[in-house]
């Protein structure tokens, strides 16, 4: 995949690193000169250009017009919005995803048809929230397009789940268990209705929201 990263902030550069490891083409646009050269000449293989993400010039030199995803990276939300806008209306490059400073602001790039939208600010409350209501369980991943999230947790031995199987034991709503963890084990094992359930299992559930409150109660805090 062809993917634009417009800044070289650490969180950036971690990215940019990751994504190239992982065998994508990445350009990389930086406005500061000096940060621009200190991460070209630390890094082989990915494409650093020195200028302004928001300028079409800059954007054609960064090969926009071939992008499969175009990330706006910078500290600054105005910049971040600007760059999503050409990158999606000018350039109709297929996914577009942004940086959002300032959870205000997360409206406005929703409204103009930005497809990933992060907040750091939003993303770390919500990890705090998790991990101060819900001790022994936390999200994993959320599936992006649904309303299902994948949870981990570690089943209690009060949990009167313990000694049966996932056929005999009725879970909250939809929720479905995808993977088992067990102490001592030699892998992850995939689940059947058959699998029996035990103390201190590790399990990947997929659930929604509403239901994390009903799991807790049954599985990790009885």
């Amino acid at each position: 995949m062809k993917i634009i990263i417009v800044g070289a902030g650490r969180l950036a550069r971690h990215l940019a690193v990751t994504l190239y490891e992982n065998g994508h083409s990445i350009n990389l646009i930086e406005n500061d000169y000096h940060m621009a050269e200190r991460f070209a000449t630390e890094r082989d293989g990915i494409r650093v250009i020195h200028g302004d993400g928001t300028d079409l010039n800059t954007l054609r030199k960064a090969n926009i017009q071939d992008a499969d995803c175009y990330i706006a990276l910078s500290g600054l939300d105005e910049d971040n919005l600007i760059g999503c806008q050409i990158a999606k209306q000018v350039f109709r490059v297929r996914r577009v995803c942004a940086r959002v400073n300032h959870p205000r602001n997360r409206y406005i790039y929703e409204q103009i048809g930005v497809d990933l939208i992060y907040s750091s600010t939003d993303i770390m409350v919500d990890l705090i929230e998790q991990d101060i209501d819900f001790d022994g369980m936390r999200v994993l991943y959320s599936l992006v397009g649904t309303p299902e999230n994948i949870v981990e947790l570690r089943v209690s031995p009060q949990s009167k789940a313990v000694g049966r199987t996932l056929m005999e034991y009725t879970f909250p709503g939809r929720s479905r268990v995808v993977l088992v963890t067990r102490d001592g084990a030699a892998a992850a094992e995939v689940p059947t209705g058959s699998t029996m359930l035990q103390a201190n299992d590790r399990l990947l559930i997929i659930c929604v929201e509403d239901e994390y409150n009903e799991l807790y109660k049954r599985l990790v805090k009885p």
